[in-house]
């Protein structure tokens, strides 16, 4: 089996220019060539982006499906998380998380991909210390009842040597890029993928881009199957 995920803040597709462009953010998605991606800080029917579904508008211009969790409401307006996936997404599971500034999400979706089912969490976690104390809890019971293989994508807003990032240990283990890169320019580097699975390959490096105010990570995976268990 081998699968290509990419993790994107996309930041509701504004570039450094300020300008917004979804254009260029299916640009960066179509030269990593990626099977599945987990997007954060989309927006839907949002007036700074001209009242676009901006998932729905991006899996179009890509001929990809996708599956949404709003962590922000107000009345049509919202503000979340996606997935992208050239595989059919079976089903999907969202989970909120309180936040000091703003409420965040956790979306889970089942894709049937060849070989057996794959799960795959999308996260984006809040930049206060003490909101990420309260939510990584959360997360981990996600985690917990992932059958079969899992990735685990998203901005985490802190370094995979925080200590609340050792709570992954051992089940998951970060796919890390190669050179080092920062996904965010400041020089830090918070996006970050994740697996349960023992791998027979792995590539991942960060994908540059002016597009957003991250840059995006991509990872080429493969393993062996073991039947669909």
């Amino acid at each position: 089996m081998r699968l290509k995920v990419m993790t994107f803040n996309i930041h509701h597709g504004q570039g450094m220019d300020g300008v917004i462009d979804l254009d260029r953010i299916a640009s960066e998605i179509r030269k990593a060539d990626a099977d599945v991606i987990a997007l954060q800080e989309v927006d839907r029917f949002h007036p700074r982006s001209y009242f676009h579904d901006q998932l729905r508008r991006i899996g179009r211009k890509l001929g990809m499906k996708h599956a949404f969790s709003p962590s922000i409401n107000f009345g049509l307006v919202q503000y979340g998380n996606g997935f992208l996936s050239r595989y059919p997404i079976v089903s999907k599971q969202v989970l909120y998380l309180q936040g000091v500034n703003e409420r965040r999400s956790i979306l889970s979706v089942k894709l049937d991909t060849p070989g057996e089912p794959l799960t795959l969490v999308n996260v984006h976690l809040g930049v206060m210390e003490r909101e990420r104390a309260q939510q990584f809890p959360f997360l981990l019971n996600v985690l917990k009842p992932v059958e079969g293989r899992g990735i685990l994508l998203g901005d985490f807003n802190m370094g995979a040597k925080h200590p609340l990032m050792d709570l992954l240990k051992p089940v998951w283990s970060k796919v890390t890029p190669e050179p080092f890169a920062p996904t965010v320019r400041s020089g830090r580097e918070i996006d970050h993928i994740y697996i349960n699975l023992a791998l027979g390959k792995q590539r991942a490096y960060v994908q540059p881009t002016d597009a957003s105010d991250h840059h995006a990570v991509v990872a080429d995976l493969a393993w062996e199957t073991d039947g669909g268990h």
